[in-house]
């Protein structure tokens, strides 16, 4: 109901009450002078008035003022109530504008909470996705962050690999070349002493093809064109032909070369591959070796081929057994840096193994105690298990 008509109910409420007080003073005889009765009916239409504007006005409104005020403060849950209603349209009882009032404000304030509300939400899912990306892009800077280490350590490596492999090339060419030039300018006061430049020579030019084999090994394994011909052989045979080649440089370094065979096995694998693993363990033993022996064993395990490589040189520290057979990864230390070498040699024999379908590893007892090299291919067929002893 609107305001006009609460107006209009209380003034004929008013005039109501004045004629019923004049209906009361007739009959009761009493003489009202003109001017009372209408001081009497001004004054009950004012009290009325007030009254329902107290009613009407002035406490809706207040209630209006002070709900907008909440609202303002970021109450959006607080509500105005007129009557004790703050839902005037769901109660179904039609409202003044004081309650138009209140309703619309009470709109504004549920699109407003709903608009808080999805905006929270949505702030929650885009943070929550933001999140997510931060994480992503953390995680790919890592990633970069550790390919760009590895690329700089390789890029050392390889710079280090190039520098010794032009130091280790060097080396034996120009060691070649000069004993040549001293065949050519007639230095050589004998056969003999012919003999002897013409077989170092010799040897310097084979250890410069060896070389160059790892190296043109090491491209081949990593374009996969690397081929592995797998045949039946004796592999103590081709372990003494390795200790035979590796015997004049023994003997320079005054050291002791033992075969250990054991039974009359026939391997099948990929011959030239395994006598190229064997001559880059036993070079790398004799390297790394000043005093004492180099033992050299095969023998049978099941279908198993083994072959170790033992000596009495410098050892290896715990640390490095797991990464000296990683591509340029060379033990850090004196005698290391001293004896050169491409860094090559251990990670091609692990590839040749793996590619032969067998195994590789090393063992040692720490530094100064000497180390061990050992790998597996298969066996052509069971033997039986017969020792046999030589010494190289």
């Amino acid at each position: 109901m609107s305001l006009r008509w609460k107006y209009l109910f209380v003034v004929l409420g008013a005039f109501t009450v004045t004629v019923m007080l004049r209906l009361f003073a007739q009959r009761a005889g009493w003489g009202i002078p003109p001017m009372l009765s209408a001081l009497t009916t001004v004054g009950v239409l004012t009290l009325g008035l007030m009254i329902s504007y107290r009613v009407f006005v002035a406490r809706p409104l207040a209630l209006i003022v002070d709900g907008a005020q909440r609202l303002a403060d970021g109450d959006l849950a607080h509500r105005i109530k007129v009557d004790g209603r703050s839902d005037v349209e769901s109660s179904g009882v039609e409202g003044d504008e004081m309650d138009t009032i209140a309703r619309a404000i009470n709109y504004l304030a549920d699109r407003a909470a709903h608009s808080r509300t999805q905006l929270e939400r949505e702030v929650a899912e885009r943070t929550s996705d933001l999140r997510a990306v931060l994480e992503e892009v953390h995680e790919r800077s890592r990633i970069v962050e550790e390919v760009n280490q590895r690329l700089a350590e390789l890029d050392r490596r390889r710079t280090e690999f190039l520098s010794n492999v032009s130091h280790e090339l060097r080396t034996p060419l120009n060691s070649m070349l000069g004993f040549l030039r001293l065949l050519l300018d007639g230095m050589a006061e004998s056969d003999e002493e012919r003999h002897e430049f013409l077989a170092n020579a010799r040897l310097a030019g084979t250890h410069m093809k060896s070389l160059v084999e790892s190296v043109l090994t090491s491209t081949q394994i990593a374009a996969g064109t690397l081929k592995i011909e797998p045949t039946r052989f004796h592999p103590a045979d081709t372990m003494r032909d390795v200790l035979i080649i590796m015997k004049p440089q023994a003997r320079e370094k005054d050291l002791k070369l033992r075969l250990e065979a054991a039974g009359a096995a026939i391997a099948y694998a990929d011959e030239g591959k395994v006598r190229q693993v064997l001559l880059n363990l036993v070079g790398n033993a004799m390297k790394f070796t000043e005093q004492g022996e180099i033992v050299a064993r095969v023998w049978v395990d099941e279908d198993t081929i083994r072959f170790e490589v033992r000596d009495t040189g410098i050892g290896i520290p715990a640390e490095e057994l797991e990464r000296i057979f990683l591509k340029f990864h060379q033990v850090d230390s004196p005698e290391q840096r001293c004896s050169g070498g491409t860094g090559l040699g251990l990670s091609i024999a692990r590839d040749l193994v793996t590619r032969m379908g067998g195994e590789i590893g090393a063992a040692s007892d720490g530094p100064g105690e000497g180390a061990r090299f050992f790998f597996s291919v298969p066996a052509a067929r069971p033997v039986a298990v017969e020792t046999e002893a030589a010494q190289t």
